[in-house]
C-alpha cells in the first residue's frame, strides 16, 4: 500500500524538474543561447522526471531514503542547472 504523501513528493519532484528544464530552455532559446552543457544536462533532468513520473509508486522500507536522496539531489541538480542558465544569460 502506498502512502498518498509518498506519491505526491514523487510527482512534486517530476513536475518541478519539468518546469526547471522549460524555463531554463525559454530563458536561453530567447537569449538566442543553448543552456549550460549544450542541451544534454536539461534533456538528462527530463529523463529523471520521466523515471519519476512513470514510477508506478514510491518505494517502501529501506528504499525510501534512497528514493527520497534521488529526488533531492534531482531537484538540487535543476535548480543549480537553471541557476547557470540565469548567469550565462543575464538580460
Amino acid at each position: 500500500m502506498t502512502r498518498p504523501i509518498g506519491n505526491r513528493l514523487h510527482w512534486a519532484t517530476g513536475i518541478l524538474l519539468v518546469l526547471v528544464v522549460a524555463a531554463g530552455y525559454a530563458i536561453a532559446l530567447r537569449a538566442g543561447h543553448w543552456p549550460p552543457s549544450h542541451p544534454w544536462s536539461g534533456l538528462t533532468l527530463l529523463l529523471l522526471a520521466i523515471g519519476q513520473f512513470l514510477s508506478p509508486r514510491p518505494p517502501s522500507g529501506p528504499l525510501r531514503v534512497t528514493a527520497i536522496g534521488i529526488a533531492a539531489l534531482g531537484a538540487c541538480a535543476a535548480l543549480l542547472w537553471l541557476a547557470a542558465v540565469l548567469v550565462q544569460n543575464p538580460g
